[in-house]
């Protein structure tokens, strides 16, 4: 179902995540944000367009997330459902920022309801995704699908930790976007968590248009019109669906 010019309803996306997030409930933290604009000032959350180019760098680092190397996912899930979004709720996963000693695994997803009379842009809504220039003492930069984060020795004494994270893109997404109907935000650095994601990922990244060759064709099953894999500059991605298309089978015969 599209939401909007250029969007896709990932409903099915939404309700998978949620069972992989099932597994780790157990060590999972919650808030419920709501006030955006006091929100906004606790954390220096700068409106779009507004904000200062953050550089953190040598010993000003206090902690990396989502650097090279390290598993990392950015991602936007859109929905015309409202009952599927839970507004203002911050999930955190894995461990917290301060006293990492290392650089740490990030997953940044943000879940938006959509109102299919008022559609947000698609590219728009990505860059509030990615945090550009929107927190001070905050660096991140993006890479497809990816997001790599430093955050400042500074920020950290004052407590900046994941709930931090998640809420500055709950504030960012309803400030710039107040046409949306529910917004939801899901931060970890729990690395089997983030990797148990890829295939998700893979599927929107699909669904989104930005594999032209593959189009998902049933439940975690998706056909290629280009069959030619050993030259191909997608088979990454090919085998990340193939993934989905095994668990799901795996389901189905667990239930059957």
């Amino acid at each position: 179902m599209e939401t909007g010019p250029g969007q896709v309803d990932y409903g099915r996306q939404i309700a998978r995540l949620r069972h992989i997030l099932g597994g780790y409930s157990a060590e999972e933290r919650t808030i419920v944000a709501r006030d955006v604009e006091g929100l906004a000032r606790r954390w220096g959350v700068a409106r779009r367009g507004e904000g200062l180019p953050a550089v953190v760098v040598g010993d000003d680092v206090g902690v990396e997330l989502g650097r090279p190397g390290t598993e990392s996912r950015a991602l936007l899930l859109t929905t015309g459902d409202t009952h599927r979004i839970h507004d203002g709720l911050i999930r955190c996963c894995g461990p917290e920022l301060a006293g990492a000693g290392r650089p740490l695994p990030l997953a940044l997803i943000v879940l938006v309801a959509m109102d299919p009379e008022q559609p947000a842009h698609l590219a728009q809504l990505e860059s509030a995704l990615h945090l550009t220039n929107r927190l001070p003492g905050v660096m991140s930069r993006t890479l497809p699908g990816r997001l790599w984060i430093r955050v400042g020795r500074g920020r950290l004494r004052d407590g900046f930790g994941l709930s931090a994270l998640g809420t500055a893109a709950w504030v960012a997404f309803r400030r710039d976007f107040p046409q949306l109907l529910g917004v939801e935000v899901i931060v970890a650095t729990h690395g089997a968590l983030i990797a148990e994601l890829s295939s998700l990922a893979a599927e929107a990244h699909v669904l989104a248009g930005k594999q032209r060759k593959l189009r998902l064709v049933g439940e975690g099953e998706a056909e290629c019109l280009d069959l030619a894999c050993g030259d191909c500059d997608d088979q990454p991605l090919c085998d990340e669906l193939r993934d989905i298309t095994i668990r799901y089978r795996r389901q189905i015969d667990d239930t059957g």
